[in-house]
């Protein structure tokens, strides 16, 4: 659906990249999303990204124990400004010891296999 939403939205492809390419970036872009489909395909775009985003800075809290509600929210509403606030909190609660899922893998004993039992049985 995302494909084809992209792909028939795209009304004007070789006059967006003219557009951008003699400077006007802002308003080929504008000109573009006045394009139902292509708003259409950048608000699935955006939606999928937050909610990417977001669910991973609730692993994320509840692996390192650090309070999430308002960095959730702020990734649903506003994407990175939700992750740089996860990103902040984090550093301030864990004292920049925060357990990382990529350097100390799944043998951690907050890996995600154990992350149901710990929303089950806080």
């Amino acid at each position: 659906m995302y494909g084809f939403l992209v792909f028939s939205g795209l009304s004007g492809g070789s006059e967006l990249l003219a557009n951008a390419a003699s400077g006007d970036v802002l308003g080929a872009l504008a000109k573009e999303f006045s394009n139902p489909l292509t708003m259409a395909a950048g608000w699935s775009h955006y939606l999928a990204f937050d909610l990417f985003v977001g669910r991973w800075v609730w692993i994320d809290g509840l692996r390192n124990r650090v309070f999430t509600s308002h960095s959730v929210f702020l990734c649903l509403m506003f994407g990175p400004l939700g992750l740089l606030s996860h990103l902040a909190t984090r550093a301030l609660s864990t004292g920049g010891k925060a357990k990382d899922v990529l350097s100390e893998g799944l043998a951690d004993s907050m890996s995600d296999e154990n992350l149901l039992k710990l929303v089950e049985d806080p």
